[in-house]
């Protein structure tokens, strides 16, 4: 049953007092699990500090001058930022935007919806780990250079999974179990492999500057999440199927164009301003 029809604390409330709940669990862990350090951390043994002073060996408290002019005028930043912002527009349509659509145009029961929405995320931990090891077994064996998983994750995660998703608006009516099958795959293709896209591929460009390019990208992507519900509703203003799968159409055009500027001009390579931090004074 979907958590919109459960009574407890009079229904919809439960909803957002459950994620408050997750959100100030999530945040007491982080609190305690987290150092600013590797060697300051006591969950961390020595042999794991050694391991990460090996790839990092500049690990240290002072501040550092961040080199913003190279960081904003370096393009694989950008194609970063496209995937993320991909990402996020087919994650609004996938958890807000169809199920919508499913309600309305299909008639399917709210816990069903629910479910659906849900499903992907439930075999995240699953299908993530899958994901991963297949990318990384290309990438090692050098069947395909590191670059390409990359470029190949995100084309399955954003355009592949997107495919899907306007398939499954465009089935007549009736063929509810294949469009159910269809948006679940959708969802399962995109929380699958878009961890072993941009955000491993930001890791490898700029290893002490990754938090820099993520700001960068969150800004870029935030904007398709905002701009969305307004557009969807206007076009969907008689919630028909027709205006709906113009809607799906969009996002599908959205995702093959985001991804088709990550994979121009995304890099693996180790950016050479990553290491110009210089110390202030």
């Amino acid at each position: 049953m979907g958590t919109s029809r459960i009574q407890l604390i009079g229904g919809w409330p439960f909803n957002f007092i459950s994620i408050i709940g997750m959100q100030t669990t999530f945040l007491l862990l982080w609190a305690t699990l987290v150092s600013n350090l590797p060697e300051d951390n006591k969950f961390v043994k020595r042999s794991e500090v050694n391991y990460i002073k090996k790839y990092f060996p500049n690990t240290t408290n002072q501040r550092k001058r961040i080199p913003w002019r190279k960081i904003l005028t370096y393009p694989p930043v950008y194609a970063i930022a496209a995937s993320l912002y991909g990402a996020d527009f087919i994650i609004y349509s996938m958890v807000t935007t169809f199920p919508e659509y499913l309600a309305s145009v299909r008639h399917m029961s709210t816990s069903l919806t629910s479910m659906l929405s849900g499903l992907p995320c439930l075999l995240c931990p699953i299908t993530s780990y899958l994901a991963s090891q297949i990318v990384d077994t290309l990438g090692e064996k050098r069947i395909v250079a590191t670059i390409t998983t990359r470029k190949i994750s995100d084309v399955i995660a954003k355009p592949v999974a997107g495919l899907f998703l306007l398939i499954s608006s465009l089935l007549p009516e009736d063929y509810v179990v294949s469009s159910s099958v269809l948006y679940a795959t959708s969802g399962i293709l995109l929380f699958a492999f878009q961890g072993c896209s941009w955000p491993a591929n930001m890791a490898e460009m700029a290893p002490y500057h990754a938090g820099e390019v993520f700001v960068i990208a969150q800004a870029v992507s935030m904007t398709g999440p905002f701009m969305a519900p307004p557009i969807f509703a206007a076009l969907t203003l008689h919630n028909s199927a027709g205006e709906w799968q113009l809607c799906f159409g969009i996002t599908f055009a959205v995702l093959v164009l985001t991804s088709l500027l990550y994979v121009t001009f995304a890099s693996s390579k180790k950016a050479d301003w990553d290491e110009e931090s210089t110390e202030l004074n």
